[in-house]
């Protein structure tokens, strides 16, 4: 009882002082209050009732081995808390000991209330959560507290000003109104009785309350007669009744409450050492497991936190069995908005009779227009330019290599990279890593966590002053008459000149693969670039000499520059040279090649895409007379970024700089070994690695060790335990692991001879998982391992093995699974293709279309097959597809339609939290983060300073390292919202899949016969506005091909303008709601372009030809995309097909999306992608 009297008292001491504050304790209830008393004793009656089942329950789940969810142990300690009573004895208690403490108490002998308002002194202050203070003529301030230690002041001289009333009438309003003591009269609120209060005048309550009740509005509506006389007793006469307690009611249901506490008790112990007990098995089990297995994560084995979409309920229809229809459109029903998240959004509607609805009274009705400029003919043959360029293309060839028997490790990893690819494979953080690497050795974790920390500050750090202390140059010298002609020199060194080659959509895509990873080694051939960059770094970090090579006298005239200039201290060598913690080449190999892509995606690149800008507003006459938007080839890179900047307004940053948090550092075996050696403990951990020796390993010594052994061998050993072959069970909620292991030398060269044979047939080849390369990336919070993906041969790739040996790209995935997509006419050109492919008639195949957007991420429709029956008795046709529609009803889904707002939900939840976090400030501080932030100077626009921004944002760099680096929690909520990104997708790709009765987490069934129409439609926003399409297509596709789905693009031609069912044009009521006036039905958008995709794909399955409706028409009304040499029969017969293509919805007559209509979006343009070519016309 003593613990519990401390707790009170130290609440007590959060809001008050014993020196200036009296407590009242209430006594016996009162007989003004009795059937307020009678409601609340009901309340804990039913609470108790509630809690005894609940506890039942329980012991029940426990007795049968049943799992046990958190909600019941809830649900029991709330009903708990509820039935709780706090009897006289106990507070008499809690007085004696607060008055042992100093405080001052007053135990009531009735309602505390009634002795605090006789007490009440002007000027005192009541702290009360009780609105029926305010009808007390004595009290004039309440503090009313809320959460966190706040409170909301109220004074009365106050609230009457407001109201316009004095106090007598504030009284009067009280005692009329629903207080603790009488109700109101039916009818007649706070509102009424104000306004009848308000035109009464008089100084006595009782008589205003008499006239009140003479009052034609309410004497009309007091049917019970109520006189208000037990209001008018309390809170005008200060007088109360105390009425004494049944004693053996009280002190049942206090023994039975007490009882129930101690059971639940109980049961929660034994609950707990039940869980510890299955842990301790669970922990026996692995270790006694096989340790030759592969480390796996399954999806099972990921507790996914967000969920934006769900699983439609169960649906019972039936498949039709009309004679006249062989396929059906599936049809959505529109989900609910604000429902419960434990509740299906989704509400199936069975209609009776066709949908028949009412025109709006405006809409933009779409119509035929002839284009601007022809669109591509899919027969039309590659212009003699790009052929010319397709031949000026050298083929790739690997560069001549030793024997494989004669390759040492750092050859075998090269030659991995060129046969597969590498891929990032997030495994966690570093703490989690680290402690499971070494768990037999708990001392050491520290210390390998420290070592990888303070390198990745020391990096950052490095990059950050670097990219500071070129953006400072650049500003300076680029302003007029502050530059020398030496200075294009340092410009050329820090980006190369943008030459006439660069302009080529080929070097683009060089451009681009170049971006796509950092390198992972610097022993070959390095750029001037990249070695400038690099040695700039290594003499920032710490002063080291510059040397006589070329690229070394560059770099010291630029330092010699920035120090006439102001930007760098002059000091001599030995006060230069520091003394750091780890080598230079250690730390910034990483940091080099980051910041010499920058450079070249910022001042080339951007160059090359403002000049384009620049251009289609010259074109449009948007630009002033005499505007210079060339790019100059006497001038460098850096200086026609910075002229074309000026030209555009400053749209872009002088340089990039790296965010305040630390960013990913990439390091290699051999790296790591060198920040390793630098601890004395980890040292002698090394040195034991090796094993017994005659002499004391050297550095050297275990560098040259360290190439001996398998690549990843020291990740595995010090840093994770992914990759160990040892099957580990993660737990809910942790990063899935992966298939991943190493391999030995000898093994690597018996791999890379098998597949370099001259003989070698990839359609045999069956190797998977990921096997470490040696390389490592991290922030200081999260590791991510660099492994090579077996699965995939770039040979296959890049089309280096012979044609005839090479797999089908379309179904295959041993060449990769990228996104980009060939269109369906060159995917189907015979009837042929159809059965290589699929294997089966064209009416057996299920067609799912997609149509990715902006507000709306992607609409789907579908068109499935259904079971036909014969003439004669009714029994289905053979080879038709009958499993989703007759055998498994329940998984057959309906067109689906997901908005940008849902998918981004759980995102927004941990950006909100963060926001959140930005606006608190911390003890001793005097401004939030975000306070800070906002006050920046801004680094681009008519204003922008780069040197200030950069002095101003030094001046809190403590604070920001402190909240974005040290802050564990800030970087958790980052990648909370990261992986909540990732389960979006998941989740979508499942609710697709299921349409055509797939699933993300199983390979298509051989029988499961299914074409995906992706559209390959393109589009911008004006205002820069946000858009999950391209990153979903991309997760999409991948994902799709790797289950064994044939993924094909359609173009987008006419998609979003006509009726897939009566193909006549369509009227835009909203941007994304559509009325067809022959159908007389609403469509979104979405979901129409899905449908009519899905019409395309049927189109080239059956007659391998578009449908009619959905080829352009010039003006003479002749459809350019239909073959020159078809006869008009021909013609005929595809148009005829073409029509029951687009009239295959079936017996649903209207497409409903699965998301509210009306959603609009800024500035979305469509173009149709190129036909002949695809999204990707270069790989297609």
């Amino acid at each position: 009882m003593e613990a519990a009297h401390s707790i009170v008292e130290r609440a007590i001491e959060k809001i008050a002082a014993p020196t200036n504050s009296v407590l009242y304790l209430d006594g016996h209830p009162s007989k003004e209050k009795q059937p307020t008393h009678v409601c609340r004793q009901a309340v804990r009656t039913k609470a108790l009732e509630r809690a005894r089942e609940g506890i039942g329950r329980l012991q029940d789940r426990m007795t049968k081995k049943m799992r046990v969810r958190k909600q019941l142990f809830l649900a029991v300690k709330k009903n708990l808390a509820k039935a709780f009573q706090w009897t006289l004895e106990a507070r008499h208690d809690l007085a004696m000991h607060l008055r042992k403490k100093g405080w001052s108490v007053e135990e009531c002998p009735t309602e505390a209330d009634l002795k605090i308002a006789s007490d009440c002194l002007p000027g005192d202050i009541v702290l009360s959560q009780d609105s029926d203070m305010f009808i007390y003529e004595k009290i004039s301030t309440v503090w009313r507290p809320i959460s966190r230690e706040r409170f909301l002041v109220y004074k009365v001289a106050d609230v009457l000003a407001v109201l316009g009333i004095n106090r007598v009438q504030l009284t009067v309003l009280g005692v009329v109104s629903r207080n603790d003591y009488t109700s109101n009269i039916a009818s007649l609120g706070f509102a009424r009785n104000f306004s009848v209060i308000k035109a009464l005048d008089g100084d006595d309550p009782a008589s205003m309350v008499q006239r009140y009740l003479s009052d034609g509005q309410v004497a009309s509506k007091n049917t019970s007669n109520n006189t208000f006389d037990t209001s008018l007793r309390v809170f005008v006469y200060d007088a109360q009744t105390a009425l004494q307690p049944e004693l053996t009611v009280q002190s049942s249901m206090t023994f039975t409450h007490q009882s129930l506490h101690s059971e639940f008790t109980r049961l929660r112990n034994q609950y707990a050492e039940d869980v510890k007990s299955q842990q301790n098995t669970l922990l026996s089990m692995k270790k006694r497991s096989s340790a030759e297995n592969a480390c796996r994560h399954r999806s099972w084995q990921t507790f996914n936190r967000y969920r934006a979409i769900d699983q439609p309920a169960h649906q019972n229809s039936e498949a039709s069995t009309e004679k006249e229809i062989d396929m059906e459109v599936a049809q959505s029903a529109t989900p609910q908005k604000n429902t419960s998240r434990h509740r299906p959004r989704y509400s199936f509607k069975e209609r009776t009779c066709k949908i028949d609805h009412e025109a709006p009274p405006f809409m933009k009705q779409y119509k035929w227009k002839p284009w601007k400029t022809p669109p591509e003919s899919p027969l039309e043959r590659p212009t003699a330019d790009v052929e010319r360029k397709k031949a000026k293309k050298k083929p790739t060839t690997a560069k001549k290599e030793k024997a494989v028997e004669d390759m040492k490790k750092v050859d075998l990893v090269r030659s991995l990279q060129w046969e597969h690819p590498t891929v990032t494979l997030d495994v966690g953080t570093m703490s989690a890593n680290i402690s499971r690497a070494l768990s037999d050795e708990p001392d050491l974790a520290p210390e390998v966590t420290r070592c990888l920390k303070e390198a990745v500050r020391l990096a950052a750090h490095t990059k950050r002053s670097c990219q500071e202390l070129i953006g400072r140059f650049i500003q300076l010298t680029t302003a007029p008459g502050m530059g020398k002609e030496s200075d294009k020199v340092l410009f050329d060194h820090i980006c190369p000149r943008i030459s006439t080659k660069s302009r080529d959509d080929d070097d683009e895509e060089e451009e681009e693969n170049e971006e796509e990873g950092e390198a992972d080694d610097l022993g070959g051939k390095d750029s001037d670039q990249l070695q400038f960059v690099f040695m700039l770094l290594r003499h920032i970090y710490s002063g080291d000499s510059l040397g006589n090579t070329r690229i070394g006298r560059c770099v010291q005239a630029f330092i010699s520059r920035v120090q006439d200039l102001g930007l760098l201290d002059k000091r001599d060598g030995t006060a230069l040279k520091t003394k750091m913690p780890y080598s230079g080449s250690a730390l910034l190999r990483s940091v080099a090649s980051q910041l010499s892509t920058e450079f070249r995606r910022i001042y080339r690149n951007g160059s090359l895409e403002m000049h384009n800008k620049l251009k289609q507003q010259h074109d449009k006459g948007l630009l002033p007379v005499g505007l210079s938007i060339e790019i100059r080839s006497d001038l460098s890179a850096i200086e026609n970024f910075v002229h074309l900047n000026q030209s555009t307004g400053n749209r872009r940053k002088l340089v990039s700089i790296s965010p305040v948090a630390q960013p990913f550092i990439l390091f290699s075996e051999l790296e790591l070994l060198n920040i390793f050696w630098q601890s004395q403990l980890l040292k002698e951990k090394l040195r034991q690695l090796i094993g017994p020796r005659t002499y004391v390993p050297s550095l050297a010594d275990t560098q040259y060790w360290l190439s001996k052994q398998a690549p990843g061998f020291l990740v595995t050993k010090l840093l994770t335990d992914i990759g160990r072959g040892v099957p580990i069970r993660r737990k809910p909620g942790a990063p899935k692991s992966y298939n991943a292991s190493t391999m030995s030398i000898r093994d690597l060269q018996q791999h890379l001879g098998f597949i370099r044979q001259e003989d070698f047939n990839p359609a045999t080849y069956r190797k998977k998982g990921y096997l470490l390369r040696g390389s490592l990336r991290t922030d200081g919070f999260r590791f991510q391992l660099l492994a090579f993906k077996l699965r995939e041969l770039n040979a296959v790739r890049y089309r280096r093995l012979p044609e005839n040996v090479l797999p089908p790209r379309i179904t295959s995935t041993v060449g990769g699974v990228d996104y980009y997509l060939t269109e369906v006419r060159n995917v189907v050109k015979t009837k042929q293709d159809v059965t290589a492919i699929w294997g089966c008639r064209p009416e057996q195949i299920k067609i799912l279309g997609l149509d990715l957007g902006q507000a709306c991420v992607v609409g789907a429709s579908a068109i499935i097959p259904v079971v036909r029956h014969d003439e004669d008795g009714g029994v289905p046709m053979e080879g038709l597809c009958v499993d989703s529609i007759s055998a498994e009803k329940s998984r057959t889904f309906y067109n689906v339609a997901v908005k940008q707002k849902a998918a981004y939900q759980s995102m927004f939840k941990q950006r909100r939290w963060l926001e959140d976090q930005k606006q608190t400030i911390p003890l001793g501080a005097t401004e939030s983060i975000g306070e800070i932030e906002s006050k920046l100077p801004p680094a681009r626009g008519a204003d922008a300073n780069f040197t200030e921004y950069i002095a101003q944002l030094g001046n809190a760099r403590e604070r920001f390292d402190v909240f974005y680096n040290t802050n564990n929690s800030v970087k958790k909520r980052q990648w909370d919202a990261r992986k909540a990104h990732d389960a979006e997708f998941r989740i979508i790709t499942e609710r697709l899949l299921n349409v055509v009765g797939g699933s993300i987490s199983r390979q298509r069934d051989e029988h499961n016969k299914v074409v995906i129409g992706v559209g390959l439609g393109q589009f911008s926003g004006r205002k820069r506005l946000s858009s999950l399409h391209t990153a979903f297509q991309s997760f999409f596709v991948k994902k799709a091909r790797s289950l064994g789905y044939v993924v094909v693009g359609v173009n987008e031609y006419y998609t979003s303008k006509k009726c897939p069912k009566c193909q006549n044009f369509v009227g835009q009521v909203e941007i994304r709601r559509l009325y067809c006036k022959t159908c007389k039905t609403y469509m979104h958008r979405d979901v129409m372009a899905g449908h009519n995709i899905c019409n395309v794909v049927r189109g080239h399955l059956l007659e391998q030809q578009r449908p009619v409706y959905l080829q352009p028409m010039d003006k003479n009304k002749a459809y350019p995309w239909m073959q020159e040499d078809a006869s008009s029969s021909s013609s005929s017969s595809s148009s005829g097909s073409s029509s029951s293509g687009g009239n295959s919805s079936g017996s649903g007559s209207g497409i409903v999306a699965a998301c509210a209509e009306g959603e609009r979006s800024q500035g979305r343009k469509r173009a149709a992608q190129s036909p002949a070519t695809g999204s990707r016309p270069k790989r297609a």
